[in-house]
């Protein structure tokens, strides 16, 4: 990263530019739960802040398996868990092309 700095002695101030550069862009593409019953996947599901498509976003997911782990008992009752979850994500524009998974 390289800042462009302005200085303004007149009005004591300075000014920092950057350019910023993104990279790809991943999408949700689906995601796959082991390890609970049909009504357990349901619950998770129902839960799941990202919907198919949408710009993958690294701290709702993230938020999302922190209330799995901490909150399970909301979530799932007295259903027996033993829970893995991986998001299926997208790279570019929902193209499918590239990709990686992201999971606990």
């Amino acid at each position: 990263m390289q800042p462009t700095v302005s200085f303004n002695e007149a009005a004591r101030t300075v000014s920092y530019k950057i350019a910023i550069t993104e990279g790809v862009q991943y999408h949700m593409g689906g995601w796959v739960i082991n390890g609970v019953s049909t009504n357990g996947e349901a619950r998770v599901r129902a839960q799941f802040p990202i919907a198919a498509g949408e710009v993958f976003d690294k701290i709702k997911y993230e938020d999302f398996l922190t209330g799995l782990q901490n909150h399970s008992k909301d979530i799932f009752g007295e259903l027996p868990i033993i829970m893995e979850v991986w998001a299926l994500l997208e790279a570019g524009c929902g193209s499918g092309v590239g990709g990686c998974v992201a999971g606990f």
